[in-house]
């Protein structure tokens, strides 16, 4: 799962820690087999099955989550997957996952952590709402030229400790 953010500058919520679901890994599978299913519905009954099994492709939630921020970068871990390191002004130009061109727009707004990518298949726009008890929900909406109505789906996470960096 990709996920990136920075600080822009701006007074960012507490963000540095690890993080888990604060639901059981059965729960966030349901809601994220849940997004899928009714994200696939819109597709005629022929291709349906072929296209849940893509759109669950991207109904992703890291079950260990690392974020570690700091004056001019922010980097996320998400469970055994490679870290992701940013700088925090944007200035980095679009980057290469899995030979696909990523474009990132990050911004804070109050206590939400916006994160807009797009690739030349679609997009994810994930939202992190942080609030006071070192917990924060995830909101991810992931849109396609092929989807009319985006699959979307939020999940609770809480800090669990300190990030101890991103390796």
């Amino acid at each position: 799962m990709l996920i990136l953010f920075t600080a822009l500058g701006l007074a960012a919520p507490p963000v540095d820690g690890t993080f888990q679901p604060s639901i059981s890994q059965a729960e966030v599978q349901t809601r994220l087999e849940a997004a899928a299913q009714e994200a696939s519905e819109q597709f005629n009954w022929l291709i349906r099955g072929v296209a849940r099994g893509k759109i669950m492709e991207q109904a992703t939630a890291c079950s260990t989550l690392r974020v570690l921020s700091n004056e001019t970068h922010t980097g996320v871990k998400c469970d055994d997957e490679p870290h992701i390191l940013r700088l925090n002004d944007n200035s980095e130009p679009p980057f290469d996952s899995d030979g696909v061109t990523v474009d990132s727009v990050v911004s804070i707004s109050g206590n939400v952590l916006h994160l807009d990518w797009e690739t030349e298949g679609g997009s994810r726009r994930t939202r992190y709402t942080f609030h006071d008890d070192d917990t924060f929900d995830l909101r991810v909406q992931v849109s396609s030229p092929q989807m009319e109505t985006p699959m979307s789906f939020t999940i609770p996470y809480r800090r669990t400790g300190p990030t101890s960096g991103l390796q």
